[in-house]
């Protein structure tokens, strides 16, 4: 008996059949007969070929990083129909193209393999793969270097240029310790002292938290000095009832004097002179939380007896003579101190403010002072006519 395909996807030989395709395939047996015997009458069957499965190796990715490149993954061999293998974002932050996956944030991805099938093989099943994509690290530039500042009575600020982060995230500064404020990017120096300043970036779900970033500088406080009037500079001085405002500081602050030997007292910024000899005295000017303490200054001066004015003598240019004493008003002296008369020449004498004439002529008539240990002595002349 003979086997033979009579019609499908199969061919046969001996009793070997070979499946080439998916269909019914009906196989015939013939038997020819010989001398004694008539040819068989041919008896058939049929089967069916269905398309065969296909399967996709299984495949992985490596955990990633946000901020890596872009990079190429390689799809897994497929089953035999032949078509490729291909590669999609089942979920996650990422993206395919051309099997290049290009990373959009944090998170686990899912990446799904699939392959078609054709006449012969039905679709692949669905091979998936799964990798983490951690958050990236960012660091933070150093500050630009801030000089020693100095506290200024007008301004006490000072704006920083904050620094960057390597992640595009801003950067907060904030004063880890010292004496300063900050708002934004500017600076309120508070005080003497060494101000640390820290820049800081949080981080997001793709970037960490960046390490602290530090900077230090020193905060002064400004020089000031003391000047003396030029009058106790000088080194002498004339005595005077008055107070004196010898000294002032640059810083506009109170000096505090104080008479270290000498005829003098001091209240507060004012020196008062109390009478004539050498006076040494020091001013000083503590400094505040703006200022440094001053230079001591120490003055030695002295103190002369000063001059003194008498005021003119109110009498008549010509009088007449009489027995009367005349009663003229003794002048008064700029220092205080009592002036007294007294006849220089002429026809007169003179007691207190009374004059007596003793005849005819011109008389000169004095008035004056004669000084103290604080005053020089000071005169006065008017002269008139005695007829």
């Amino acid at each position: 008996v003979s086997v033979s395909v009579l019609s499908g996807p199969a061919t046969i030989l001996g009793n070997v059949v070979t499946l080439t395709g998916v269909g019914t395939v009906t196989l015939a047996a013939n038997q020819a007969g010989n001398s004694d015997y008539t040819a068989a009458s041919q008896v058939t069957t049929s089967f069916g070929i269905a398309q065969a499965s296909q399967d996709i190796n299984a495949f992985s990715i490596p955990a990633q990083t946000y901020g890596n490149v872009p990079f190429s993954v390689t799809p897994p061999a497929g089953g035999g129909s032949g078509n490729p293998v291909t590669l999609s974002i089942l979920s996650g932050p990422a993206t395919i193209s051309n099997n290049v996956i290009t990373i959009t944030g944090t998170g686990n991805v899912t990446v799904a393999a699939n392959q078609a099938g054709n006449s012969n093989y039905t679709a692949a099943s669905q091979v998936t793969t799964s990798f983490a994509i951690a958050q990236e690290s960012q660091s933070i530039a150093p500050f630009t270097t801030i000089p020693a500042q100095k506290r200024t009575k007008k301004s006490d600020l000072y704006t920083i240029v904050p620094p960057t982060a390597t992640s595009g995230l801003p950067v907060s500064v904030s004063v880890l310790s010292g004496p300063a404020t900050i708002n934004g990017d500017v600076l309120t120096l508070t005080a003497k002292g060494v101000v640390t300043l820290a820049a800081n970036q949080a981080g997001n779900t793709n970037y960490l938290a960046a390490p602290q970033q530090t900077i230090s500088f020193p905060v002064n406080l400004k020089s000031q000095s003391i000047k003396i009037s030029a009058i106790i500079n000088s080194g002498q001085i004339a005595y005077t009832p008055k107070a004196l405002h010898i000294a002032s500081a640059s810083s506009e602050l109170p000096v505090v004097l104080a008479v270290t030997s000498g005829p003098a007292i001091v209240s507060g910024e004012k020196l008062f002179l109390d009478g004539v000899g050498t006076v040494t005295i020091t001013a000083n000017q503590p400094g505040n939380s703006i200022y440094y303490e001053a230079p001591e200054i120490t003055v030695t001066f002295t103190v002369n007896p000063a001059k003194q004015t008498i005021k003119p003598i109110v009498i008549s240019s010509s009088v007449k003579f009489t027995s009367t004493p005349l009663k003229v008003a003794i002048p008064k002296t700029s220092s205080g101190l009592p002036a007294s008369f007294s006849i220089v020449s002429g026809p007169a004498t003179v007691s207190g403010n009374e004059i007596t004439l003793n005849g005819t002529g011109e008389v000169v008539l004095e008035a004056s002072q004669g000084g103290d240990s604080d005053y020089l002595p000071v005169s006065e002349m008017v002269s008139f006519k005695v007829h």
